[in-house]
């Protein structure tokens, strides 16, 4: 099978047409939001995964958390040049190891996240010297790429022993740069693929993600048969009445009683939890 050069997509028309139009009308553009998924699928997909919603290290490009800011300009800044994240050990400046712990309650409380309130009490007065980034509110910069630490987006993991580890041995993470891989016209694409048509809402709104995405809805029905199949199967109401009319004062285990009748008794409960299991 013959194989285009992605690059040969935004020609030298096309480049003119693309680097000229806004983000809104290029999302729009379904030529423009094709050429931009084959770059992501090409070249971002490797590590933003491919449906663009990251994994530990690599940021979530369907929502609406930017480190250095979400807007069409930012975005393709960061294509162009990289990007460099830092975040130093800052344990000795915050003190001891309780104080530590502390300082992630207080970190964990921001976001509303479970926490003990005691240790973010005592964290909050250590939480200084994190605040030169982050901010006093903990809302992050994005001028220094400083994460928001208040809306439950967690890049390196999450929970007292992340935050713990992160304050302990800092973190350094790359984006490289892509100026040489890409034409301008491709830096525009693929910014406006990742911005949508609403600045910073991200690249869900070009991929179509939503809560239908999973396809709940057309196996609803399914999901339906196979939970009154297996009412039925368990005996329920109203599939419980399992005896004939002529048995129905006696039942069928008349002939069982003591062990024999336990086993049966339990062979039924059992394969209600097994049902309700998968379910």
């Amino acid at each position: 099978m013959h194989h285009r050069d992605v690059r040969l997509d935004v020609g030298q028309p096309a480049r003119a047409k693309f680097v000229d139009q806004p983000a809104e009308a290029l999302a729009k553009d379904t030529q423009a939001m094709a050429i931009g998924e084959r770059l992501f699928a090409n070249n971002c997909a490797q590590c933003h995964g491919s449906d663009a919603r990251g994994s530990k290290g690599f940021p979530n490009l369907t929502d609406a958390d930017w480190l250095h800011g979400g807007s069409t300009d930012k975005i393709a800044e960061t294509l162009v040049k990289g990007r460099v994240g830092v975040m130093p050990p800052m344990a000795a400046a915050v003190g001891s190891p309780e104080d530590v712990r502390n300082v992630a309650h207080y970190v964990l409380s921001l976001s509303n996240a479970p926490h003990d309130s005691v240790r973010a009490q005592l964290g909050k007065s250590k939480y200084g010297t994190c605040a030169a980034c982050h901010g006093m509110d903990g809302k992050g910069n994005t001028a220094m790429g400083a994460p928001n630490l208040t809306d439950d987006i967690w890049l390196h993991g999450w929970g007292e022993n992340a935050i713990v580890a992160m304050i302990n041995n800092g973190k350094t993470n790359v984006m490289p740069a892509q100026a040489t891989k890409f034409t301008e016209g491709q830096i525009h694409v693929l910014a406006s693929y990742f911005c949508g048509p609403s600045q910073g809402k991200g690249a869900a709104a070009d991929m179509g993600l939503s809560f239908l995405s999973w396809n709940w809805l057309p196996l609803l029905p399914i999901f339906i048969v196979y939970l009154i199949s297996g009412v039925a199967e368990t005996n329920r109401h109203p599939f419980d009445v399992v005896e004939g009319e002529a048995e129905i004062v006696a039942g069928h285990m008349v002939e069982y009683s003591g062990m024999g009748f336990a086993i049966f008794f339990l062979a039924e409960y059992a394969s209600m939890l097994l049902v309700s299991i998968l379910v």
